[in-house]
């Protein structure tokens, strides 16, 4: 399975990060697949699942819950699960919970390098 590779990948692995919430998912995604589910109703399985871990991660990990956010990477994971179900099914995103960032535009303007500038940057054949 691969969440249990995902798992001995890591050195020090730790609940309440990714790794809680792709093996939480990849758990839903077999449930729904013993029942000889569509692949709409796996990866369902696997979203609802995930959600329902990632939803529970400032519980595990309480540096989370000081932060008062959820883990990130599994907040990623459960976006490209929502990315799957609009391609195979039509179905819009939950969308990431949490804050919200500004729309706002930087105050001071982004400056590119000009071409003069941009020639004198090392290339791997000045190195």
């Amino acid at each position: 399975m691969a969440a249990k590779g995902a798992y001995e990948a890591v050195g020090n692995p730790v609940e309440g990060t990714i790794l809680t919430v792709v093996r939480e998912a990849a758990e839903g995604a077999s449930a729904a697949a013993a029942q000889d589910a569509s692949l709409v109703a796996v990866l369902d399985g696997a979203r609802t699942a995930g959600h329902a871990a990632l939803a529970r991660t400032p519980e595990l990990l309480p540096v989370l819950a000081a932060a008062g956010v959820v883990d990130a990477g599994g907040t990623g994971l459960l976006l490209l699960l929502d990315a799957f179900l609009l391609v195979a099914d039509g179905r819009p995103s939950r969308g990431a919970r949490g804050r919200r960032r500004s729309r706002r535009r930087p105050s001071t303007p982004t400056r590119w390098p000009t071409p003069t500038a941009a020639a004198a940057w090392p290339t791997s054949a000045t190195r």
